[in-house]
């Protein structure tokens, strides 16, 4: 039985997507004896992606392939500087995110909140500094 390996691997990693884990990459290492695919995934997911790959090492070995998965923390610096809103509205990043701005946004005989800012680039350390919210920093 001939197993097309590009196939195998985009399977593997669809397995983990439908468990809920999002790999940053699956890397396929040929041997002559085994093929061995690596997953990386976050530090918090580091467990449940053990999990799935133990079960999926077992469907590997009913098949009669000689292929294991292994999981993976990815490295930090090829990690992405945030993760996608999977939720969208509702991902909690977005309800203090909100929270952030309309903290920012109330108005005062000081500050008006609607005046034109013509180099915004300055105005992101102002915009997160002295935060009601420090989780968001």
């Amino acid at each position: 039985m001939t197993i097309d390996r590009t196939a195998l691997a985009s399977s593997i990693e669809q397995t983990f997507h439908a468990e809920g884990l999002e790999p940053s990459r699956v890397e396929e290492k040929i041997y002559p004896e085994e093929t061995i695919y690596v997953v990386y995934v976050d530090d918090d997911e580091i467990e449940l992606a053990g999990k799935i790959g133990n079960a999926i090492d077992r469907e590997l070995e009913t098949l009669g392939l000689n292929a294991f998965v292994v999981a993976r923390r990815t490295p930090k610096e090829s990690r992405p500087s945030a993760r996608p809103l999977t939720q969208g509205v509702q991902d909690e990043r977005s309800t203090r995110l909100t929270q952030l701005i309309t903290a920012r946004s109330r108005t005062s005989e000081v500050q008006p909140s609607l005046s034109y800012v013509r180099d915004s680039s300055g105005t992101l350390a102002s915009a997160t500094a002295n935060t009601p919210y420090p989780d968001l920093r």
